[in-house]
């Protein structure tokens, strides 16, 4: 394994096969599959590791995407559809894999989940789901008002069970993807902003000045900076649309939380979702609205939260929890629900890993696998479904 070098300290320089911007748990998943490869990475973040929307997170892993696949495949076609759909079943599998070789200090934990009706009308709706699901072999069924009462006691018109969904803590699995791409030689380097104008000009490889004066020389640079990346590259703003949402935390749960453990989701607008934790806490988010301003989502939290409260208090009558944090973070999403990944012509070298939507982690797995093959000069099978001229 090379390690990248570092030249004298008063101008110091580097030398490394890619930069990725961002240490979050993009930037992170995208280094270890790098190194992994046998690439030199350096890594560099305006904050501190696993800062941002990272830590804002509740990390509900799961293969649906924001768009049903009914209506990803009006949209985009069924071939599309459902390779997009195929492709998120098999991240689950993949961070599964990625689990067991971190050790499995993560809390990863394998999970069904629960897509929740609102009205009754959902349910005709989630039919029609379950079979274009079911034709793909993705093992998934319709439970009736009746079946969700008996087996998980929850009132609700009906629901989708999911066979395949995971838990994780989404900052221990940053910081144990950073540490073992760190073991291999990655260099993280202290907090930086980039100067991200020599990204246009043609020449290669990109020499990339820090604000602190170090300068990279790089093969391939990577932009993991997430909802953040729009306010660098005016292509990307018009490509997305800047959400807030809000979560909270309970304090742990001494009586017994619901059914199996299984994570929930609902089909309302905006919608509600909730899952367990390791140590018996409820996490429980949602109430998503576009984004203003950090200070106006900020002061948006306590009211929202108490919505949020209502909402599983209505679920599980018998549960008194109370809220022990409560939070907000922003993120974008895509008019298809589908991230942005690769090269964007206009920044030819540049590999964006822009996992937006709900399923911010899974596809940010599918990102970190696509830019390693690129990187290395092959292509990924399903580096066409996430391409920015799709």
């Amino acid at each position: 394994m090379r390690t990248p070098k570092l030249g004298s300290k008063s101008a110091p320089r580097l030398s490394v096969d890619v930069l990725i911007v961002g240490s979050g748990i993009t930037g992170a998943l995208v280094a270890y599959e790098l190194t992994k490869a046998g690439a030199t990475v350096a890594i560099t973040d305006s904050r501190r590791p696993a800062t941002g929307s990272t830590p804002a997170s509740t990390a509900l892993l799961q293969y649906e995407i924001d768009t049903p696949l009914r209506t990803l495949t009006q949209r985009l076609g069924k071939k599309h559809a459902d390779a997009a759909y195929l492709a998120s079943l098999g991240a689950l599998a993949e961070l599964q894999t990625l689990g067991r070789e971190l050790g499995n200090s993560i809390d990863l934990v394998s999970r069904r989940s629960l897509h929740l009706a609102v009205k009754p009308s959902d349910v005709r709706t989630f039919r029609g789901e379950v079979a274009s699901r079911s034709k793909l072999g993705i093992p998934v069924s319709l439970l009736s008002r009746v079946q969700l009462r008996s087996r998980f006691g929850i009132d609700r018109p009906g629901a989708i069970l999911s066979e395949r969904a995971l838990e994780v803590n989404p900052l221990k699995l940053t910081f144990q993807l950073l540490q073992a791409a760190k073991s291999r030689g990655a260099v993280v380097l202290p907090r930086n902003r980039v100067d991200l104008s020599s990204l246009v000009e043609k020449a290669r490889p990109f020499q990339i000045a820090l604000r602190s004066g170090t300068r990279v020389t790089a093969k391939h640079v990577v932009i993991a900076a997430g909802y953040e990346t729009p306010e660098e590259f005016g292509e990307i703003a018009k490509l997305t649309e800047l959400r807030s949402t809000f979560a909270l935390a309970t304090m742990p749960v001494r009586t017994n939380l619901w059914p199996e453990h299984v994570l929930l989701w609902d089909a309302g607008d905006p919608y509600f979702y909730a899952r367990t934790t390791a140590d018996r806490r409820i996490l429980v988010g949602g109430e998503d609205e576009p984004y203003s301003t950090a200070s106006a989502r900020d002061a948006r939290i306590v009211a929202k939260s108490r919505i949020l409260m209502e909402t599983l208090r209505q679920l599980f009558p018998k549960l008194k929890p109370r809220i022990a944090f409560r939070w907000a973070g922003t993120f974008a999403q895509t008019k298809d629900g589908l991230p942005y990944i690769g090269q964007h012509h206009q920044w030819p070298g540049v590999h964006f890993a822009l996992g937006y939507g709900g399923n911010g982690i899974t596809f940010s797995l599918i990102a970190a696998r696509i830019i390693a093959a690129s990187a290395a000069g092959r292509t990924h099978p399903s580096a066409k479904l996430f391409r920015f001229d799709r």
